[in-house]
């Protein structure tokens, strides 16, 4: 008989890996507290370098059961010996303890004189597990250590609850993290290797990050890159600042994001971000001016202040004075190896060009990618690296000459390349730069290629500035097909043609605000037919920044009559919008603006209009919105404005609120003397149309 074959040996079955998320449940711990155990600041005690072991799966952070288990074991052991000085918690396991507390006693629930107690005593256990630690207030505190009246093991049982509600708050970020919108990252990231690694270990384990360095240096992209690989599980919110010029425009847009989370309801703003533990992305601060990034600094002090488990990243060009920051982000420009691959990249094939050239561009880019990107645009367009090296030396030496500068940096080497591209346009490619650069929402192809008002061939027109580098175009081919513009260059756009052809400017940015006035009529129009409502909700929060910019327009040339009636037209329509989305606090905000803009041109009766509506949508609301502003600006209208209509909005107000307040006398008289007033408005308006 043959001889069996020998038995193949029985393979064991495959570990499961699990994500960060699932590892941090497992563990009982919060994520950043988990990525915190990898990382290299971890030490339990001097000189030791036992670390928790990760797996890369298919470019994936994964971590095995056996090595939580195991390094779980080795964090109970005691952090020093017998005899040895006590070591206090790292700040990581402390950051833990806040959230598995939500910041108040685990016994009674105050938020005074929190402190961190060990459940084993650490002259016996020598351990800061973090299960062996939990925050209670100094009074419960004493009654465990001093008067020995509160229990171990009644201590042991608060730290069980606390884990669980920890848990229960992770599978909560999971079921709530919504898939809201991110900018498209660039598929070409090059270099950055220690920074793109420095920001993944922040986005791990800190909860304020701050990005800052100069326009085009790649501030969005890195983060957008280390959201991808970091892999932290949290909902982003990315709220891209340079869309706004205002705070409350701003807050606005992050309360429209959340509005499908929500549901309806109205959960205050940081309570909805803690409960998704989300990760809030304010892209671009800086191009909202001062005072409006001084309110946007305040409001993120307040909200750190009272959010618990959400984490903030700010980008910007000009610092924050208040807001607090536990890793700080100083971009610079990328090296040369990846400098030189991120201009080859975007090089014509065979186009002519030397070492020498090469060298002295690269030099005169300083590692901007955006300088770099336009540079090699330029090298295509000129022929070659040696004439495109020339043609920026002229226009660099006359740069700097007017600027009085001793040496080139990156915001001359960009001005200079963005320089050299703006004079290779055409005047329509020029005039279609500047249309987008004030249309902070960015603009549908189609609007810029059927109306000859802006250029004579749109589609000529983008796609000459879009090969410079100039303009980005989302959903390409789309029916939905949008242009929008990087904030460096559209400051540049906006800029040259102001200076160089003032009355051309004027009559571009006057026709965009009547589009915008008129879009948002058109959709409030539709919105009263039937299932227009999704479609008005759609479309006004798509447009919204364009709709807001009218005002800005408005509040920065008053006088011009024009543009206030746009203006207040704007917020007419945008009115019913927040009221329907439960926005009521900032619609009424829009509305006030309006209504200023209005005073200030003397239009009275509009203004008086605009707020009557306001203080109507906000009596039916079930909202609680102050509508005390409104009525005290009724006020100043009614002392310059003495016509029946205005007295009768004025009247009318009053009478609502004084409903609020249940004062029935003032209701019914103030309602009798707004009816008196608009019979006699109504009288004045026919013996006027008799006499005609």
């Amino acid at each position: 008989m043959a001889t069996p074959p020998p038995s193949a040996e029985r393979k064991r079955p495959a570990e499961t890996m699990l994500a960060a998320w699932e590892a941090a449940l497992h563990l009982g711990i919060t994520p950043e507290l988990l990525f915190y155990y990898t990382s290299r600041g971890f030490q339990k005690r001097p000189g030791e370098k036992r670390r928790l072991l990760t797996h890369d799966v298919k470019g994936l952070t994964r971590f095995s059961i056996s090595e939580l288990d195991a390094f779980d074991s080795y964090l109970r052991e005691p952090w020093a010996e017998i005899g040895e000085a006590r070591r206090d918690p790292p700040q990581k396991v402390l950051a833990y303890l806040h959230a598995e507390s939500a910041g108040s006693c685990m016994r009674c629930g105050s938020g005074i004189s929190v402190e961190t107690a060990h459940i084993e005593p650490w002259a016996s256990s020598r351990c800061n597990h973090h299960h062996n630690l939990l925050r209670i207030c100094s009074a419960c505190h004493s009654e465990h250590d001093a008067h020995h009246s509160l229990p171990t093991e009644e201590l042991r049982r608060l730290k069980a609850a606390g884990i669980e509600r920890l848990r229960a708050n992770l599978k909560s970020r999971l079921s709530l993290g919504p898939n809201f919108p991110l900018p498209k990252a660039d598929p070409l990231f090059v270099g950055r290797v220690e920074e793109l690694e420095d920001m993944c270990d922040s986005l791990r384990t800190d909860r304020y990050i701050f990005v800052h360095g100069p326009g085009g240096i790649g501030k969005t992209q890195l983060v957008l890159r280390a959201l991808q690989v970091a892999d932290t599980g949290r909902p982003v919110l990315w709220v891209e600042a340079e869309r706004y010029d205002s705070m409350q425009a701003l807050r606005a847009a992050l309360d429209i994001s959340l509005r499908s989370v929500q549901q309806g309801g109205t959960e205050p703003l940081d309570s909805l971000l803690d409960k998704m533990q989300a990760c809030l992305v304010i892209d671009g601060l800086e191009q909202l001016k001062a005072p409006g990034i001084d309110a946007v600094d305040d409001w993120i002090t307040q909200l750190q202040a009272s959010l618990k488990d959400t984490q903030i990243i700010v980008t910007s060009q000009a610092d924050l004075a208040q807001a607090q920051v536990d890793h700080h982000v100083q971009l610079k420009g990328i090296e040369i190896e990846a400098s030189e691959k991120l201009l080859s990249h975007y090089l014509r094939p065979n186009t002519p060009t030397d070492v020498y050239s090469i060298s002295k561009l690269i030099s005169f880019s300083d590692g901007h990618p955006l300088t770099l990107r336009i540079t090699a645009t330029l090298i295509n367009y000129f022929g070659s690296s040696s004439v495109a090296l020339n043609q920026i030396q002229l226009r660099g030496a006359d740069l700097l000459e007017i600027q009085k500068r001793s040496s080139q940096n990156r915001l001359t080497s960009l001005k200079t390349c963005l320089s050299l591209a703006y004079d290779a346009l055409t005047g329509d490619e020029q005039k279609l730069l500047y249309v987008v650069a004030n249309a902070p929402g960015g603009l549908f192809s189609r609007m810029l290629d059927h109306d000859q008002t802006w250029v004579s061939d749109g589609q000529s027109a983008i796609a000459a500035t879009r090969r410079w580098g100039l303009i980005e175009v989302r959903g390409q081919g789309e029916a939905r097909e949008r242009v929008h513009m990087l904030s460096p260059i559209a400051s540049y756009a906006v800029a040259r043609l102001r200076e160089e052809r003032p009355q051309e400017a004027r009559r571009l940015v006057m026709q965009l605000a009547k589009e915008f006035a008129l879009m948002a009529a058109v959709i409030d129009m539709h919105s009263e037919e039937n299932s227009g409502l999704p479609n008005m909700l759609g479309r006004f929060e798509e447009e919204l920044p364009n709709l807001l910019r009218v005002l800005d327009l408005a509040e920065g040339e008053l006088g011009d009559a024009e543009l206030g009636v746009m203006a207040t037209g704007v917020c007419s329509a945008l009115m019913r919008y927040f009221f329907v989305i439960q926005l009521g606090d900032v619609g009424s905000q829009v509305m006030l603006r309006g209504a200023r803009i209005a005073m200030r041109e003397g239009r009275m009766k509009s203004a008086s209009g605009l707020l009557t509506r306001m203080v109507a949508l906000a009596h039916r609301s079930h909202e609680r919105i102050d509508i005390k502003p409104a009525i005290a600006l009724l006020d100043e209208i009614e002392i310059q404005g003495r016509d029946a209509e205005t007295r009768g909005n004025g009247a009318l107000c009053r009478a609502a609120a004084a409903s609020f307040g249940r004062k029935q006398g003032v209701v019914q008289a103030q309602a009798l003397a707004a009816i008196e007033h608009f019979e006699e408005a109504l009288a004045s308006a026919s013996k006027t149309v008799d006499e005609n």
